[in-house]
């Protein structure tokens, strides 16, 4: 089965960088804006890559049956989606890798995936077969080994060519990740969302 995943925190590469290391379970850039009411402004992200996104889904809600289309808030969730299938070749458009930070090697083991973790979950489990990672030209990489036992394959989203990707993608998630999003651009996400629903004529609950 072929699953594409997409975050939206994609779209922050200007400037996620700033702020980045700063989000985690206990903070969020939400609450950055609380003590600090401008930074959003000085905080862009990258509005033509956020439109060659876009007109990629409306390509893929064009070809695609609504049934296999989520819209989730956490990566997380996209775990709990793919639980009970196996050979899942992945390919995960997000400025995170997502196999594990802070003190995760290799052999740890992952007992309840987060949206820090859920590709080394689901790659021990061998729910995933093979794992594509589309990062930033700034995205940060993990520690050698698990970029070695868990990233088959990765390339730069600006250097790819998203037609290159397999042909037929039997599940397409599009994650929020709402903690790494300024609130001036929650906006757009709600825009993909509308775009979808406008196409199929039908709601999509996020889960």
């Amino acid at each position: 089965m072929n699953c594409l995943t997409i975050d939206f925190d994609i779209i922050m590469a200007p400037s996620i960088g700033l702020y980045n290391d700063c989000i985690g379970d206990d903070w969020s850039i939400q609450g950055i804006e609380k003590e600090y009411p401008a930074v959003p402004m000085v905080l862009p992200p990258d509005y033509y890559l956020y439109q060659y996104l876009t007109s990629f889904l409306i390509q893929q809600f064009k070809k695609m049956d609504a049934s296999k289309i989520f819209f989730i808030k956490s990566h997380e969730t996209a775990a709990k989606l793919l639980e009970g299938h196996t050979g899942v070749n992945l390919c995960n458009i997000d400025h995170h890798h997502d196999v594990g930070y802070e003190n995760v090697r290799a052999r740890t083991k992952i007992f309840k995936p987060d949206s820090g973790n859920w590709i080394k979950y689901l790659k021990d489990k061998k729910i995933i077969d093979t794992y594509l990672w589309v990062h930033n030209s700034n995205s940060t990489f993990p520690i050698k080994e698990l970029t070695t036992n868990y990233i088959d394959a990765d390339r730069e989203l600006k250097q790819m060519d998203l037609d290159n990707i397999p042909e037929q993608i039997d599940l397409l998630i599009i994650c929020n990740s709402p903690e790494w999003i300024p609130s001036l651009y929650q906006p757009l996400w709600d825009i993909w969302l509308t775009i979808a629903e406008s196409w199929y004529g039908a709601e999509f609950e996020v889960i």
